[in-house]
């Protein structure tokens, strides 16, 4: 969202006002629980997030995990989805 500040040196981003909420849904191996992923949707969801982006892969998408996604839509938040990153 934004690579430095509003100085006209170096590298700028586009959203200088935006705030950042970190929600971590993977372990330390890198691997991601569908529980773990489920839970940071509902904190964002909760926190009333307007984007969240999504960077990792897999083939295959539980009932449960595409329900939290639908929701996350229905409460108005964009979400961003990376592709091949198995």
């Amino acid at each position: 969202i934004i690579a430095g500040m509003k100085n006209d040196i170096g590298m700028h981003g586009v959203a200088y006002s935006a705030k950042i909420l970190p929600l971590r849904a993977g372990n330390s191996a890198g691997s991601f629980a569908t529980s773990a992923i489920e839970s940071s949707i509902d904190r964002a969801i909760s926190q009333n997030v307007k984007v969240i982006n999504a960077s990792f892969g897999g083939n295959t998408i539980a009932t449960s995990l595409a329900n939290k996604w639908k929701s996350a839509h229905d409460n108005d938040i964009a979400t961003v989805h990376a592709a091949g990153n198995d």
